[in-house]
């Protein structure tokens, strides 16, 4: 029987045998270990009768590994923009269309009144319309008694007899109504270039107060179309 060190020198030489054959084993080939008096042999086919057999197992050549899985594409930075970002543009709100009460004045003039209530005035008793007309409607117009200056109509008259009721005053307030939107637009156009033309023949003492009046016209006039 062989001895040890007989064996170790065995194993030594057959290494690169084995390598070699590595690729059988990876196969599934079977190898065939022949024990003999000359020594220890490794072959991929029975040994001889003569020799003792063995079939050692071989551990399998180990398998390729498998490759890095590649990692995932990281985005690239989004370049910076270079200034401040342009503000989002506000909705434009919508402005409701004027709607106030206009009043109606004794010589025919109309203004505007925030609470629906005209202006009260004293007047004789003996100028009042007994057919249900307004002072404006009786004396107002271009040819009205109240639009003429002092003493450019010479109307006849007779004063009143003392204890007489046309000598009494009355207080009388100036009619007024809501106007609709259509009207106060057109109301408010006028008075726009009445105020304008103010403006261009005042005085210094009285321009500031007409232009605030011409800025809250023109502001109401932002409502019409």
């Amino acid at each position: 029987m062989p001895s040890n060190r007989l064996l170790h020198h065995a194993k030594w030489l057959l290494l690169p045998w084995l390598g070699g054959s590595l690729g059988i084993v990876a196969q599934g080939a079977e190898v065939y270990r022949c024990d003999s008096a000359a020594g220890v042999s490794f072959q991929d086919r029975p040994c001889p009768p003569q020799q003792r057999q063995s079939r050692p197992r071989l551990a399998p050549a180990p398998m390729p590994s498998a490759p890095p899985a590649s990692e995932p594409a990281v985005p690239e930075p989004a370049a910076a923009t270079t200034g401040p970002a342009a503000p989002a543009s506000a909705p434009a709100v919508a402005v409701a269309p004027p709607s106030f009460h206009l009043c109606r004045a004794i010589d025919g003039s109309r203004y505007q009144s925030a609470s629906g209530v005209g202006l009260t005035r004293w007047v004789p008793y003996g100028v009042i319309d007994g057919h249900g007309q307004s002072l404006a409607d009786a004396y107002g117009g271009p040819d009205g008694l109240a639009t003429h200056p002092p003493g450019a109509a010479n109307i006849p008259h007779h004063p009143a007899a003392p204890g007489s009721a046309a000598g009494y005053y009355v207080e009388v307030t100036d009619p007024c109504h809501r106007a609709a939107p259509a009207e106060a637009c057109a109301w408010l156009r006028s008075e726009l270039d009445t105020l304008d033309g103010r403006i261009r023949r005042a005085f210094s003492d009285t321009l500031p107060g007409l232009r605030q009046q011409r800025a809250e016209v023109a502001r109401q006039l932002r409502g019409c179309p």
